[in-house]
């Protein structure tokens, strides 16, 4: 699990497997209020194409997305 925060400064952690196809090489991952591992509250996927041409990690892909979050 990978911890980071929103642009409202909720903590939430993100769990991540590999995607299958169309996706093959991307990411499937899903979000958690920190503390509470029961639900996820939202889930999104990394592209295989967005690991290869626009981030170096996909670490650096779920930092954008999170941050990215104004409604929790």
């Amino acid at each position: 699990m990978i911890t980071a925060t929103t642009k409202i400064g909720t903590k939430v952690n993100v769990s991540l497997c590999d995607d299958v196809a169309p996706n093959k090489g991307g990411y499937y991952c899903e979000v958690y209020l920190d503390g509470i591992d029961d639900n996820p509250i939202d889930n999104f996927v990394i592209s295989a194409d967005d690991l290869v041409y626009r981030y170096c990690r996909v670490e650096d892909a779920i930092y954008e997305y999170i941050n990215g979050i104004t409604e929790y």
